[in-house]
Protein backbone atom coordinates (compact mmCIF):
# COMPACT_ATOMS: atom_id res chain seq x y z
CA UNK A 1 0.00 0.00 0.00
CA UNK A 2 1.16 3.50 -0.78
CA UNK A 3 0.46 5.85 2.15
CA UNK A 4 -1.44 9.09 1.57
CA UNK A 5 -0.11 12.33 3.04
CA UNK A 6 -2.27 13.34 6.02
CA UNK A 7 -3.19 16.69 4.48
CA UNK A 8 -4.57 14.84 1.42
CA UNK A 9 -6.97 12.53 3.27
CA UNK A 10 -9.74 15.07 2.72
CA UNK A 11 -9.52 14.53 -1.05
CA UNK A 12 -10.16 10.80 -0.69
CA UNK A 13 -13.31 10.80 1.42
CA UNK A 14 -16.63 9.16 0.73
CA UNK A 15 -19.92 8.50 2.47
CA UNK A 16 -21.60 5.10 2.60
CA UNK A 17 -24.70 4.10 4.51
CA UNK A 18 -24.65 7.34 6.48
CA UNK A 19 -21.04 6.92 7.63
CA UNK A 20 -18.00 8.88 6.45
CA UNK A 21 -14.76 7.20 5.44
CA UNK A 22 -11.41 8.38 4.12
CA UNK A 23 -8.52 6.49 2.62
CA UNK A 24 -5.16 6.54 4.39
CA UNK A 25 -3.50 4.51 1.61
CA UNK A 26 -3.89 4.83 -2.13
CA UNK A 27 -7.07 3.04 -3.26
CA UNK A 28 -6.67 0.55 -6.10
CA UNK A 29 -9.46 2.13 -8.17
CA UNK A 30 -7.97 5.64 -8.16
CA UNK A 31 -7.19 6.63 -11.75
CA UNK A 32 -3.72 7.94 -10.87
CA UNK A 33 -2.76 4.87 -8.78
CA UNK A 34 -1.04 2.92 -11.59
CA UNK A 35 1.09 5.93 -12.53
CA UNK A 36 2.10 6.61 -8.93
CA UNK A 37 2.94 2.96 -8.31
CA UNK A 38 4.96 2.77 -11.53
CA UNK A 39 6.97 5.88 -10.60
CA UNK A 40 7.80 4.46 -7.18
CA UNK A 41 8.80 1.10 -8.62
CA UNK A 42 10.89 2.80 -11.33
CA UNK A 43 13.28 4.20 -8.73
CA UNK A 44 13.86 0.72 -7.35
CA UNK A 45 14.30 -0.88 -10.77
CA UNK A 46 16.86 1.80 -11.65
CA UNK A 47 18.82 0.84 -8.53
CA UNK A 48 18.59 -2.86 -9.39
CA UNK A 49 19.79 -2.19 -12.94
CA UNK A 50 22.79 -0.27 -11.56
CA UNK A 51 23.82 -3.41 -9.70
CA UNK A 52 23.48 -5.35 -12.97
CA UNK A 53 20.14 -7.06 -12.42
CA UNK A 54 18.19 -7.24 -15.68
CA UNK A 55 14.62 -6.46 -14.69
CA UNK A 56 11.41 -5.47 -16.46
CA UNK A 57 8.30 -4.18 -14.69
CA UNK A 58 4.73 -3.61 -15.75
CA UNK A 59 2.57 -2.23 -12.97
CA UNK A 60 2.97 -4.80 -10.18
CA UNK A 61 4.45 -7.56 -12.37
CA UNK A 62 8.22 -8.00 -12.28
CA UNK A 63 10.31 -10.14 -14.61
CA UNK A 64 13.96 -10.86 -13.80
CA UNK A 65 16.13 -11.97 -16.73
CA UNK A 66 19.27 -14.02 -16.13
CA UNK A 67 21.63 -16.16 -18.17
CA UNK A 68 21.92 -18.99 -15.63
CA UNK A 69 19.88 -20.67 -12.92
CA UNK A 70 22.31 -19.61 -10.18
CA UNK A 71 22.25 -16.00 -11.35
CA UNK A 72 18.45 -16.04 -11.55
CA UNK A 73 18.16 -17.32 -7.97
CA UNK A 74 20.67 -14.77 -6.71
CA UNK A 75 19.03 -11.86 -8.56
CA UNK A 76 15.59 -12.89 -7.32
CA UNK A 77 16.87 -12.95 -3.74
CA UNK A 78 18.45 -9.49 -4.07
CA UNK A 79 15.32 -8.08 -5.72
CA UNK A 80 13.10 -9.41 -2.92
CA UNK A 81 15.45 -7.93 -0.31
CA UNK A 82 15.37 -4.51 -1.99
CA UNK A 83 11.58 -4.53 -2.33
CA UNK A 84 11.06 -5.60 1.29
CA UNK A 85 13.60 -3.03 2.54
CA UNK A 86 11.49 -0.34 0.87
CA UNK A 87 8.22 -1.47 2.43
CA UNK A 88 6.85 -3.70 -0.30
CA UNK A 89 5.14 -6.91 0.73
CA UNK A 90 5.32 -9.87 -1.61
CA UNK A 91 2.29 -12.10 -2.10
CA UNK A 92 4.03 -15.46 -2.32
CA UNK A 93 0.83 -17.22 -3.44
CA UNK A 94 0.71 -15.02 -6.56
CA UNK A 95 4.46 -15.10 -7.20
CA UNK A 96 6.58 -17.47 -9.23
CA UNK A 97 10.00 -17.24 -7.62
CA UNK A 98 11.42 -20.37 -9.22
CA UNK A 99 13.18 -19.57 -12.50
CA UNK A 100 11.63 -20.93 -15.67
CA UNK A 101 12.69 -21.03 -19.30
Amino acid sequence: HIPIQLSHYKFLRFCYDGRHYEYIAMPFGLSSAPRAFTKILAALTTHLRHILIRIQCYLDDILILSSSLDQACSNTKVTLQVLKAHGFSINLKKSQLTPST
